[in-house]
């Protein structure tokens, strides 16, 4: 069975219970597929892919053993295991202060700078992710004729900049968003 084909039965199983329903009440996965597995340690997982699942709870499991989830449901036809990751994205929000302080909390162990040797505009913002894998998206918040850029990001800092119409750093309050 195809991927795509296991999101339709998923999606059908979904929208059928959801019509029974009827109260736009966020949908309990147990409701549909009963209680669902979830293996959180990589023995468990290595036991469990090695096996033939004898009932329908042990032929379809989630995998938290990283923080990439997966769903895996067994074929007994073809005699596998097919997996879905599952896409759940991270948002993290901030404000920072035109001198280079944080407006509201930052995101746990998280640090904002003024840029060394930038006499206005540039901020450093030092997060923990230890990857590139993010957007950043960001606006002034407030001051007119005000653009904000997202210079440089590597795996533990981003660099946003604030600059007026002319194109010359200037400071700026902003606000950012970061999706991983």
């Amino acid at each position: 069975m195809k991927e795509e084909e296991i999101k339709k039965i998923i999606n059908k199983s979904i929208q059928e219970y959801d019509m029974k329903r009827n109260d736009n009440q966020l949908v309990q996965l147990q409701d549909i597929f009963g209680n669902l597995k979830m293996i959180d340690n990589t023995d468990d997982l290595t036991n469990t892919l090695a096996a033939i699942p004898q009932n329908f709870y042990e032929q379809l499991f989630l995998d938290t053993t990283t923080t990439n989830k997966k769903l895996y449901i067994y074929d007994f036809i073809k005699s596998t295991w097919n997996k879905i990751k599952i896409d759940s994205p991270t948002i993290y929000h901030g404000a920072i202060t035109y001198t280079g302080t944080a407006w509201t909390p930052l995101p746990t162990g998280w640090t904002v700078a003024r840029r060394s040797g930038f006499a206005a505009g540039s901020y450093v913002i030092t997060h923990s992710l230890g990857s590139t894998s993010y957007v950043v998206t960001a606006i002034s918040a407030g001051q007119a004729n005000t653009f904000i850029a997202c210079q440089d990001r590597s795996n533990n800092s981003m660099i946003l900049s604030s600059f007026d119409d002319a194109g010359d750093f200037t400071d700026a309050d902003i606000f950012f968003t970061l999706i991983t």
